[in-house]
């Protein structure tokens, strides 16, 4: 970090791909037949890619002002491709259905006003918009909250979305929303974390008669989590210990209105989903790290964001490490 005085400067350079799409495995026979699944007579096994496969390349310029913030500033190349009959990537009936690139910023002001935004460069329009306030951290920056940690964290928020589906390569309408979102845990014993987000406007035909666009809530408990709430003193202890443990069994259900799920068999806009997983933390005073394995099903948080996956088990799992 560079030292300016009344701040510090410093500057990070990032980038990542990403790749996502839907296939299905195809068992071939030593006879030749195609099945679907694996047969006796199988002896090897192909992918077949089904509906637009998506390729993202994103890179990150991070600009960090210490005691003001953080402004990510990024360009997302965008390809989505079309695999054609014979379902394989990369061969002459590919159909390149779009390339774009879009530029996005992304910034935190004082630790309690976020602002997420990403525009097209070709249609030189902004494709989404996303702002929230964390509601606590304000009142607790003005002195009206005292112990915040004690305090969950709210986010009040605006989101604004105007873009065409990669899934259905439909213009939707452009619809905007207001949403609240609590996050709160519990000396480790426990998390509880929910969603509620209401159209403003820009519903659809199938959509009008909703008021809202997504509900979710998520729960993480211990075997011990009782106890851990009963005399967290105890269970903690009064010395540091050199290496901490903590893990989540994770509950979640959602409802998420969209007509896009129409497009894959739904039988109108809304969809029912759970989530189920299991989630570790580690630290040291010299490394730390984090494992999440998941399976979710029609999950509005995941959901929204790969409709494609309507009516399908998505399995998750992340690993962090850090030193």
């Amino acid at each position: 970090l560079i030292d300016f005085g009344i701040t510090k400067w410093g500057l990070a350079v990032g980038a990542a791909g990403y790749r996502y799409g839907m296939y299905k495995n195809i068992a071939l026979s030593d006879s030749g037949s195609v099945n679907d699944g694996v047969s006796a007579g199988a002896n090897f096994e192909v992918k077949d890619y089904l509906y637009t496969q998506v390729f993202d390349d994103l890179i990150v310029l991070t600009n960090i002002f210490e005691g003001f913030g953080y402004l990510h500033v990024g360009m997302l190349f965008n390809q989505q491709i079309e695999p054609g009959t014979d379902g394989i990537v990369g061969t002459a009936d590919d159909v390149d259905l779009s390339s774009s690139a879009r530029l996005f910023f992304d910034t935190n002001i004082l630790g309690f006003f976020f602002l997420n935004l990403g525009y097209n460069s070709d249609s030189d329009e902004a494709e989404y918009v996303t702002t929230q306030i964390d509601v606590m951290e304000l009142l607790s920056l003005f002195g009206y909250v005292k112990k915040r940690f004690l305090w969950p964290d709210i986010y009040l928020g605006y989101a604004y979305v105007d873009a065409e589906d990669s899934a259905t390569s439909v213009i939707r309408n452009a619809h905007h929303t207001l949403f609240l979102e609590l996050y709160y845990t519990y000396y480790n014993a426990f998390y509880v974390k929910t969603r509620i987000e209401t159209f403003l406007g820009g519903q659809s035909q199938n959509e009008k008669d909703y008021t809202y666009k997504q509900l979710y809530g998520e729960l993480g408990i211990r075997f011990d989590t009782f106890a851990i709430i009963d005399n967290p003193r105890a269970y903690y202890g009064s010395s540091k210990e050199s290496l901490a443990l903590s893990y989540y069994i994770i509950f979640g259900l959602s409802r998420l209105i969209d007509e896009r799920s129409m497009s894959f068999g739904n039988e109108d806009s809304s969809v029912f989903g759970f989530s189920l997983g299991f989630h570790m933390n580690l630290a040291s005073e010299s490394f730390g790290g984090a494992l999440e394995f998941r399976i979710n099903h029609n999950y509005s948080p995941k959901l929204y964001g790969l409709i494609e996956a309507y009516d399908r088990l998505l399995y998750e799992l992340s690993l962090q490490i850090g030193f």
